[in-house]
């Protein structure tokens, strides 16, 4: 989507942000003296002049490991001598350790001032999302530990890193609790190294990271109560097991568009006015964007709703027993509860609107994969949803490997006898 002299720029500073490590280990290791020219050589150069090669070697294998996914054996010693005296012996791992921790972590505003924001300005979509992802965390501090009543102790020794922000942009959130997986991941990955080593070789370097608490990593505007998917264990099991199993991608327009017309089933029984309801259900592929947006003007769904079926995969309101109670002539089309799991098929990034007629609120879900957390407003624009009275709107940002370009043929197959009307 770049211009061609964007496009260059952005590959280059890609491959700069993947290889730096690759390059500083080049840079110091470079014995080629027509390098020495170029200005990151020369300055090295002079940092380093005098040194041991051995410590130089080194040091430039520890600058290449942190973006390496294991440590090389040589970084693995906990003793080296570049001297006779104790003070010229490095304990390679933890340096490597320190370097590679620190990175991980440095994730703060401080990383992208203010000023050079302004000055460089970014407009390709990555760097603004990055931008927008480190900028708007404040701080990275110790997590002070609580004792059993829940009182905060110094004394307790502390293993996990916290974490303060606050977004606006839900892209920069979900890509920074991304981020966060990951560093956790690499904190456990060091002091699984660090203390191996402490234990076989019995030294006093401790490295006791091994986590970030991240409940004040909070998004402005969103529900601070995370939502996370429920699995429905004898459901999925009976499912998985049977005739059922899906294996056609297009299956998502079959379960969205019978999701939609039991929900204006439900709407048309539910009618207490002499008012004629009409069932409209929209489906719009724009290839362009590759967004796929299917919107109904039925029952919409209450936070309840939301909470224990939406997000309860293979739990169906329409199973249970408090819905059978109240609406016992009910028979829905679909059974099991996994319209939104079959969203996953297609798309990473699901935005689903709705409004229930009695709670008169728009909720907005955004769900970014099945992994992790999901955030909620309840102040989401009603020009979503049909009508603007009640209904419901899924829009899936489908992956290039889908074929969506025949989707009128691909839903006629799916849909024989519709309820109301299918656009």
């Amino acid at each position: 989507s770049l211009e061609d002299g964007d496009r260059e720029r952005f590959l280059y500073q890609e491959f700069v942000r993947r290889n730096h490590g690759e390059r500083i280990f080049d840079w110091i290791t470079t014995v080629d003296k027509t390098k020495l020219n170029d200005e990151p050589c020369k300055i090295i150069s002079e940092l380093l002049n005098g040194l041991d090669p051995t410590f130089k070697a080194d040091l430039a294998l520890i600058c290449k490991s942190h973006q390496m996914t294991e440590l090389p054996d040589r970084l693995k010693s906990v003793d080296e001598a570049y001297g006779s005296k104790d003070k010229e012996k490095v304990n390679l791992l933890y340096v490597s350790v320190l370097l590679r921790s620190s990175d991980i972590l440095h994730m703060t505003h401080d990383r992208t001032p203010e000023i050079e924001y302004r000055i460089i300005s970014p407009q390709n979509k990555i760097s603004v999302v990055e931008w927008a992802k480190q900028r708007e965390v404040k701080s990275i501090d110790i997590h002070i530990e609580t004792d059993e009543q829940g009182n905060k102790n110094p004394k307790i020794p502390c293993h996990s890193f916290e974490v303060q922000a606050k977004f606006s942009d839900d892209k920069g959130y979900f890509s920074f609790k991304k981020a966060l997986v990951d560093a956790i991941n690499e904190l456990k990955k060091c002091h699984e190294w660090c203390e191996k080593s402490r234990i076989s070789n019995n030294n006093k370097y401790f490295f006791p990271w091994t986590n970030i608490d991240t409940t004040r990593v909070l998004a402005d505007g969103f529900l601070n109560d995370k939502l996370k998917f429920e699995i429905d264990q004898q459901n999925i099991l009976h499912l998985l097991t049977g005739h059922t199993l899906y294996n056609d991608s297009t299956v998502v327009l079959r379960e969205l568009i019978q999701n939609a017309m039991d929900a204006g089933r439900l709407q048309d029984s539910k009618r207490k006015t002499k008012t004629k309801y009409q069932c409209r259900i929209e489906i719009e592929w724009i290839s362009q964007s590759r967004i796929l947006r299917i919107s109904d003007n039925a029952t919409g769904m209450d936070v309840n709703s939301i909470q224990n079926y939406l997000l309860r995969v293979g739990a169906s309101k329409y199973q249970s027993d408090s819905f059978k109670k109240d609406y016992p002539d009910f028979h829905s089309i679909s059974r099991f509860g996994i319209g939104l799991l079959t969203c996953f098929m297609i798309s990473d990034d699901v935005d689903i609107y709705t409004l229930d007629e009695e709670e008169k609120q728009c909720h907005l879900l955004k769900i970014r994969n099945l992994n992790g957390e999901y955030l909620m407003r309840n102040d989401a624009d009603k020009s979503k949803i049909l009508e603007g009275q009640h209904g419901t709107t899924f829009e899936l940002k489908v992956r290039n490997d889908v074929d969506l370009d025949n989707i009128e043929q691909q839903i006629r197959q799916w849909i024989i006898i519709p309820f109301g009307k299918v656009l």
